[in-house]
């Protein structure tokens, strides 16, 4: 009697918990076919940056580290194109080029006079439509301003407008203007909208943007973070992997590198620079980290100061640049590094690899000294570098080799800001030796390193070393002028050039990167260029990919569940129960 109550009750059990599953796969199915899914949740992907690299955010007068904001916020009339495609890829007369807001241009065979067809629908971020009117007026903004990268625009003559959407520069000498309008530094087109506002550089400065690109700044906060979000408008579209395309970009400022590894480690960050080599290698051992491995056009140097007491003195920076442990240098980047051949980048046009070249050698940087009447050494130096940069590192192993020389070099760290205002400040008034920055391309040109970094300069400005030398400036001004009619006479101009440089020694050589990017495996399509910074990450060829999935339990399926969950512990408790409390009842019979 008691078995068949048992099993009768099990028996009903069932029933109930069979129609209550039935019930709320109904349910379930009901809710999914009639209600909206909730909304995808935002990418976001944060990049940190080991100094201030903010300078200026107006697109005429930025000309420093904000590249890597700039390049997604702008865009230029055409994007150099480092695979060297763009004759089979996109039909355009050189193939160093790819399309970006021109879709394609004529060069007359004067070499004078460039067309450009400009890309219909593309809209600004604050609604204006692009055309050939913002091209004029960004263009000849930066001429009029002569501020930031204006120096490339010097061959143009005149700016006109044809139509809506073409636009003709008449240019007072042949030059390379394909390369010209895909400048890093410069060339950015922004909304004619902007004519309007009062104090515009200020304005732009304070967080505001009028690009085109595929995200806006959300959010500045000076020396802390800036905060980019998507441009829903964007005239490239966002359909592929629409669900996982970034949403968000931060990037963060912190400069303690034990810290940045840890924001990537926890997932904090998505990428961080200057990541340190032991700590790299450890990363790369990690199946949930990805490394990608990029050539760059982005030279450390170390600038010695021409007019300070020693360093005046021609002998003394050769001895100087004798004493740097170049290989010790270049082995300690583990793969990151590479010694350049010269003050252009390897595999960039104009850079010779056969020039002379100094090495680490104690005994020629002795014989030096002692001609310059120095044979002890027994002077000081300072060192000046970016706080949280690897020329900090540099700059003590240099340290310990002039010990044995007898020159005492202090290192000095401070923020890139406050350095550069140092640099303008002159070459009595900036408290150093020695400094240590890097350069990379404004746009692909030799003149571009030789002009910006050793040309003489009436007002410092990025010439570091306070160097000057006219024959030098003469080489190098010709050289330009021929780029676009004489490409090889210009060459042969820019190596004498640089061997007058290499001679003098304003600078130290200090390595060629190899950016090493670290990144999660689920960040896929990632994509930077050399000729736009070394940091610069393309977000809009990118997505992050969703890693394993949540359930998200619907509010009108809650109660059922709560339903199910208990029926099914009633159908796996009750018989339990009622079954001992008859074993209660007859347990003189089990005992």
């Amino acid at each position: 009697m008691l078995r068949k109550r048992t099993a009768k009750i099990r028996s009903i059990a069932i029933i109930a918990v069979i129609i209550i599953i039935a019930a709320a796969i109904a349910g379930a199915i009901y809710y999914y076919r009639t209600t909206v899914p909730p909304p995808k949740p935002t990418k976001t992907f944060t990049a940190v940056m080991c100094y201030d690299f903010i300078t200026d955010l107006d697109p005429a007068y930025s000309f420093s580290g904000e590249v890597n904001v700039m390049a997604n916020v702008y865009e230029t009339l055409l994007v150099y194109n480092p695979e060297g495609t763009g004759v089979t890829e996109y039909g355009l007369p050189h193939s160093e080029v790819a399309p970006g807001l021109a879709v394609n241009y004529t060069v007359s065979d004067d070499g004078l006079t460039w067309i450009f067809y400009l890309r219909k629908g593309v809209k600004f971020h604050d609604g204006t439509p692009f055309n050939a009117t913002a091209v004029k007026y960004s263009i000849e903004r930066i001429m009029e301003l002569g501020v930031g990268a204006a120096f490339i625009w010097d061959p143009v003559e005149k700016i006109e407008i044809i139509d809506e959407y073409t636009v003709k520069f008449e240019l007072s000498y042949p030059a390379p203007l394909q390369r010209i309008v895909a400048s890093t530094y410069g060339a950015w087109i922004y909304s004619p909208k902007t004519a309007e506002i009062e104090n515009l550089h200020d304005w732009f400065n304070e967080g505001h943007d009028a690009g085109s690109g595929p995200y806006m700044i959300e959010s500045l906060e000076r020396g802390v973070q800036i905060t980019l979000k998507r441009f829903e408008d964007y005239w490239r579209g966002w359909e592929e992997h629409a669900e996982d395309r970034i949403d968000k970009v931060i990037y963060k400022i912190v400069e303690d590198p034990a810290v940045r590894v840890q924001m990537l480690e926890t997932g904090e960050a998505q990428w961080v620079e200057y990541l340190p080599t032991e700590e790299r290698k450890r990363f790369e051992a990690m199946p949930e980290f990805q490394v990608i491995r990029q050539p760059t056009y982005f030279i450390h140097y170390a600038f010695m100061n021409t007019k300070s007491p020693y360093l005046s003195d021609k002998l003394v920076r050769q001895a100087l640049a004798y004493a740097f442990p170049y290989d010790d240098w270049i082995e300690l980047g583990e793969g990151t590094y590479i010694k350049p051949p010269g003050p252009i980048p390897k595999g960039m046009w104009g850079c010779f690899e056969d020039l002379p070249q100094y090495t680490y050698n104690l005994t020629k940087a002795k014989e030096l000294l002692a001609e310059a009447g120095y044979p002890n050494g027994g002077f000081k130096l300072k060192y000046y570098y970016i706080s949280g940069a690897p020329t900090g590192t540099a700059g003590e192993m240099w340290k310990a080799e002039l010990e044995k020389l007898g020159i005492e070099l202090e290192v000095v760290g401070m923020t890139w800001p406050t350095l550069w205002e140092r640099i303008k400040s002159g070459p009595e008034e900036c408290g150093y030796d020695i400094c240590a920055f890097a350069w990379w391309p404004t746009y692909i040109t030799p003149y571009d390193f030789l002009y910006n970094m050793f040309h003489t300069e009436e007002k410092p400005f990025w010439n570091a070393a306070f160097y000057s030398n006219p024959e030098f400036d003469n080489l190098i001004d010709t050289a330009f002028k021929l780029e676009g009619s004489d490409p090889d006479r210009a060459l042969e101009l820019y190596r004498e050039a640089q061997e007058i440089l290499i001679e003098d020694c304003p600078a130290v050589f200090l390595d060629q990167l190899v950016e090493v990017f670290v990144l999660p495996s689920n960040v896929k399509g990632f994509r930077t260029n050399p000729a736009y910074g070394y940091t610069t990450i393309f977000f809009w060829y990118m997505w992050i990919e969703e890693e394993g999935g949540s359930l998200t339990i619907a509010p009108g399926f809650q109660l059922t569940l709560i339903s199910l969950i208990f029926a099914c512990f009633g159908f796996i408790s009750l018989p339990r129960i009622r079954h001992t409390v008859f074993n209660e009842e007859e347990r003189v019979w089990a005992v």
